[in-house]
């Protein structure tokens, strides 16, 4: 036995034991630091980084398709779905990065109960615009699967929209900001591409709801890093229509063994006013070159009107 391999079962062995320290000393009381933030950074090293990750986009069931994912005995989540790592939070490091994932014991003990590899992974579904992001990904994770989300884009912009609304980020309607949309997109490109948008002042951002529907720009930049094998293109359509097709496509594309899962409950799912008809008439004739576009780049047909 090598001393390297000595030293790092030691060290696993350190780390569990000081993990079970610092709980007995939450339970108690007496420790006044979150035990899961401090847990966490302390058994950083010893920590995965993640087999995959959905890149996008928002409000086209990311949320759903990861809870789905994650209920799989061999794939476990992170300690949130949403880490934005390499957007909001590249300045953090990568041991930052992972705390948000499971350990290399917890892996190593759920591959020897059920005789199948582990996995883990992350969805934060800004990645798919940010210009910096595939590269940044390929450095770190060459071998990582991308999985991206896609909806009807006038459904999605307007979805997008209502849940910003709700939220009190949107002073205007709907229509104005697709009068404003370019500018938006400008702005929020600038910023991306300069570092200058953090996890903290996202929220102060306009979003440009049109613009992030024009997803052939967007995906392309991805193709142009990763090989195709490793990017899994799918639509909130096909999730609805048939959850447990498109999920043992999933599972095959992360080779897993397929898995039915228990629950089956949307996420985030919000009733809105419609759409104006004339505005979803325009959006519509807006988005066809861009969509046509993608159907000969992805050889796919997706329908949407």
């Amino acid at each position: 036995m090598s001393e390297q391999f000595t030293q790092s079962i030691l060290k696993i062995h350190f780390l569990q034991y000081y993990s079970s320290v610092l709980h007995i000393l939450y339970k108690s009381g007496k420790y006044n630091l979150s035990y899961e933030r401090t847990s966490r950074t302390i058994t950083s090293s010893s920590r995965l980084l993640p087999d995959f990750i959905i890149i996008g986009y928002h409000k086209c069931g990311t949320t759903s398709l990861y809870d789905y994912i994650c209920q799989h005995p061999n794939i476990g989540s992170a300690s949130r779905k949403e880490i934005h790592y390499f957007d909001l939070s590249f300045w953090r490091g990568i041991g930052w990065y992972r705390t948000h994932f499971p350990t290399i014991y917890e892996k190593n003990n759920i591959e020897k109960k059920t005789n199948n590899k582990f996995l883990t992974g992350e969805a934060s579904p800004l990645y798919v615009i940010h210009p910096k992001i595939p590269g940044r990904i390929y450095d770190i994770l060459p071998k990582v699967k991308i999985i991206i989300l896609l909806r009807n884009p006038v459904d999605r912009a307007y979805s997008h929209f209502q849940n910003a609304n709700l939220a009190n980020q949107e002073s205007i309607n709907f229509e104005k900001t697709i009068e404003i949309d370019d500018e938006r997109w400008d702005i929020l490109l600038q910023n991306l591409q300069s570092d200058l948008i953090f996890d903290h002042n996202m929220k102060n951002f306009k979003i440009p709801y049109r613009s992030f529907g024009k997803y052939i720009e967007h995906i392309k930049q991805w193709y142009d890093v990763f090989p195709k094998e490793q990017i899994q293109i799918l639509t909130l359509e096909e999730l609805e229509n048939d959850l447990p097709g498109t999920l043992k496509k999933v599972f095959e594309f992360l080779n897993v063994p397929d898995f039915k899962i228990k629950d089956i409950e949307k996420k985030n799912v919000r009733k809105y006013d419609k759409m104006l008809p004339e505005t979803r008439k325009l959006l519509i004739e807006y988005y066809k070159p861009y969509n046509k576009k993608l159907e000969e780049f992805l050889n796919m047909k997706f329908n949407w009107n």
